[in-house]
């Protein structure tokens, strides 16, 4: 996902990953950071590492979808669920019934 902004400069969309508490160094462009991992201490920790959006894309929108179908069936699991209990609650009444007779 590349765009010419001004010639001889290109923009990439780009997934970071970096360790956890931890930050990316402030660039001298305003707004912008650099591939420089730093810590609270401003210490050079590592470099970033940067993946192309399409697979950042990909992967959040698999999450996504999952998360979507879940939301979606979990009223259909619950009454099936509800459901089963109150068949397997009615059979035990029964059961204790015939006993009892």
């Amino acid at each position: 996902m590349a765009s010419v902004d001004l010639p001889g400069t290109v923009r990439d969309l780009m997934g970071v990953v970096r360790p956890a508490e931890t930050h990316l160094s402030q660039s001298s462009t305003p707004g912008g950071s650099s591939a420089l991992v730093r810590d609270d201490d401003k210490a050079l920790v590592t470099h970033a590492v940067l993946f192309p959006a399409e697979n950042v894309i990909k992967v959040v929108a698999a999450v996504g979808a999952a998360g979507i179908v879940a939301a979606k069936a979990t009223p259909h699991v619950k009454n099936r669920f509800n459901d089963l209990k109150s068949k397997l609650n009615r059979k035990s009444e029964d059961t204790v019934e015939a006993t009892a007779q």
